[in-house]
């Protein structure tokens, strides 16, 4: 059985837009994850929802390598398709999904990329598609607006403190009672490098309240929250 793209990959490269650069994890510090529906798991330090499907391969296709090409689509379809019930259990804040979301986030989904594929001998395929947290965000708030030239260079990186708060990973946090949105990524303790992270003093209603001037347009925000069992 052969392994195609891994994980790393998909940060990396295919799908480098949607999600966006990633804050590096502190060493031995696991990912925080959590299982959204069956096949379906969120990786909120990556910033990625993965979502598997299974193709089983066709008993009376005259070759492995026949039964692989349906197979393969089998199991796209069925990764695409729970991926898309997933996102309604996905944690998120904010108003009801409206049509338009609705099917923007459907053409998220179906373009979101293969990011990594098992080839079995006997022509049965599985595979796993991914979809950024932010693209969901961004499916549903609409993109975010910035000043002209706030998006060159790199993006300024804001770690903030969640735990005395509570802060659990979700789907469109604000930061400052509303004044900033953008991709938000969690990780179990501060990144290396990036200073002491500033206290987040309180989590309401989706919107993160912190000491001072909310982050700056073009930023990625990194929020430090307690590592679930």
């Amino acid at each position: 059985m052969t392994r195609g793209a891994a994980l790393a990959g998909l940060v990396a490269g295919a799908l480098a837009a949607r999600v966006g650069p990633v804050a590096a994890q502190p060493r031995g510090a696991a990912p925080i994850t959590a299982p959204v529906a069956a096949g379906v798991t969120v990786d909120w330090t990556r910033g990625v929802v993965i979502a598997r499907g299974l193709g089983p391969a066709d008993r009376h296709a005259p070759s492995p390598a026949v039964a692989r090409v349906a197979a393969e689509r089998r199991a796209i379809d069925q990764a695409r398709a729970r991926l898309t019930a997933a996102l309604a259990a996905l944690p998120r804040v904010g108003p009801p999904l409206t049509d338009a979301a609705r099917a923007a986030l459907a053409r998220e989904v179906e373009g979101a990329p293969i990011v990594a594929r098992d080839l079995a001998t006997d022509g049965s395929v599985a595979v796993e598609v991914g979809l950024g947290v932010e693209a969901v965000r961004q499916a549903v708030a609409g993109p975010r607006a910035l000043a002209a030239g706030s998006d060159e260079g790199a993006a300024a990186v804001v770690v903030l403190d969640g735990r005395a708060a509570g802060v659990r990973p979700a789907v469109g946090l604000t930061v400052g009672a509303g004044a900033w949105a953008g991709p938000i990524t969690f990780v179990g303790a501060p990144p290396a490098g990036q200073g002491a992270p500033r206290p987040i003093t309180a989590a309401t209603a989706g919107a993160l309240t912190v000491a001072g001037a909310a982050p700056p347009a073009g930023a990625r925000v990194v929020v430090v929250v307690t590592q679930q069992p």
